[in-house]
């Protein structure tokens, strides 16, 4: 449940930014207070939002309300993530422009949510709150924050004592002891980056999670082993970029050996789980990352990933939600690690309906440096050069398909040369030809 407060409230969750000398226009440089500048801003917008959502709240359904939450989440967030990235406030405030920098940096993993210590009331102004007075980025940051907010039970995950029990298995399992720095998930697929691990590609949020998954395993007594897969699965989707790069399975354009189209689902047990998950109200509210959930429970993405147990996940995705309860207890079953790699979550089908289409015969084959010439490239007038074994086209001579006409003259070719063509003899050639072997025909 959302609660709206459409007082005005201060804002003692952001910290107090001393701003810089200022150059004036003739050059000279003066002091400007940051301090009470900056808060005079912040009460403003939370005045004009408060007044916003007064109207907002008397004009718009619930369901016209939790709309305005969409580009804050889910794919349509992510589809626009670069743009969101470069969006800036509309002020010259520099504690204002700073916040707005922390928030896209806690977006990225890159630093805290610059929010995390206001009221609630405050948070839902920010959150709900779509006039461009705070950037998409700011407004998701709030929406986080809120989340945790509404979550008690989880302020006892996140003590020093517990994080930094779970970050040092995370390190020895993961990272061999030493961890490796965050490398940037949009160059995790480039060839100069094959030999980094995937764990690399962890942010900060995802390792700081992990820790806490990993200290709750540890003392419900699970095999840690069902954290490091699902870690594994994160770091593959942060390596090629949240998934971006990959191609889906179920995309209609993969094919076996017989030109039969391909697809994936999921075998009767875990598409229950995937359903169970993707249809519940947990996913609204837990920590782990939405889109990597999403990804990972979508069959023709799951063949890229190591393909950690959809049952651990499920249970993640409710213990670290607003949906459950600090006693949260994890299934007895994960106490023994009973994961086959050789068993897999998925079934190809082959379409017998849908095939591909034949392609025409190359006129050379080329397999491992050797070349063979195929009946259509001996049609084409293709040869194997004996010398250096390479196939070689002859071009052919052009050859005269013109018939010569035949002479109306019947005597031609008898009489000073070869007939043009040769035809039968008719009686009076054989008359013609006596005559003339015995001299009775005279010469002119």
């Amino acid at each position: 449940m959302i609660i709206t407060n459409r007082n005005t409230l201060p804002a003692p969750g952001l910290s107090q930014v001393t701003r810089p000398p200022v150059a004036s226009p003739s050059g000279t440089e003066k002091n400007v207070p940051a301090p009470q500048e900056s808060l005079s801003a912040t009460a403003l917008q939370m005045s004009k939002a408060s007044t916003r959502a007064a109207v907002r709240d008397t004009a718009l359904s619930l369901d016209e309300r939790a709309a305005l939450l969409e580009q804050l989440t889910g794919d349509r967030y992510q589809a626009n993530k670069a743009r969101h990235d470069a969006e800036q406030p509309a002020t010259q405030d520099i504690g204002l422009l700073a916040r707005a920098r922390q928030a896209t940096d806690f977006s990225n993993g890159l630093d805290s949510n610059p929010f995390k210590a206001m009221p609630v009331d405050q948070l839902t102004l920010i959150a709900f709150d779509a006039n461009n007075t705070f950037t998409v980025n700011e407004r998701r940051a709030a929406w986080q924050a809120l989340q945790i907010a509404n979550t008690p039970h989880r302020t006892s995950l996140l003590t020093d004592d517990m994080n930094q029990a779970g970050h040092d298995l995370l390190v020895s399992r993961l990272y061999d002891a030493h961890e490796g720095p965050v490398r940037d998930k949009a160059d995790g697929y480039l060839l100069e980056n094959i030999s980094h691990p995937d764990v690399d590609f962890l942010t900060l949020l995802d390792r700081r999670l992990i820790s806490h998954v990993y200290a709750y395993a540890q003392v419900q007594g699970a095999d840690l082993r069902y954290v490091d897969d699902l870690a594994r699965d994160i770091a593959v989707y942060r390596r090629h970029d949240n998934g971006s790069v990959l191609r889906n399975m179920n995309d209609g354009h993969r094919y076996d050996g017989e030109g039969r189209q391909l697809s994936v689902t999921f075998t009767a047990a875990h598409a229950t789980t995937a359903q169970r998950v993707l249809g519940g109200t947990a996913i609204n509210s837990t920590l782990l990352d939405k889109g990597f959930v999403r990804f990972t429970l979508d069959p023709g993405f799951r063949p890229y990933s190591y393909s950690g147990d959809p049952g651990f996940l499920e249970a993640m995705v409710m213990k670290f939600s607003a949906d459950t309860g600090e006693d949260y207890a994890l299934d007895t079953r994960f106490k023994t690690y009973t994961r086959d790699p050789k068993v897999t979550d998925k079934i190809v089908h082959a379409c017998e309906t849908i095939r591909l289409q034949p392609r025409e015969e190359p006129v050379l084959i080329n397999r491992q440096g050797v070349w063979t010439i195929t009946a259509t490239g001996k049609a084409a007038g293709y040869v194997m050069n004996p010398v250096t074994g390479i196939p070689e086209q002859i071009e052919k001579t052009p050859e005269n398909t013109t018939e010569p006409k035949a002479s109306s003259n019947p005597f031609e070719g008898l009489i000073g040369g070869k007939p043009a063509r040769p035809r039968l003899l008719t009686l009076f050639d054989y008359l013609f030809m006596k005559m003339k072997t015995q001299g009775r025909v005279r010469r002119p």
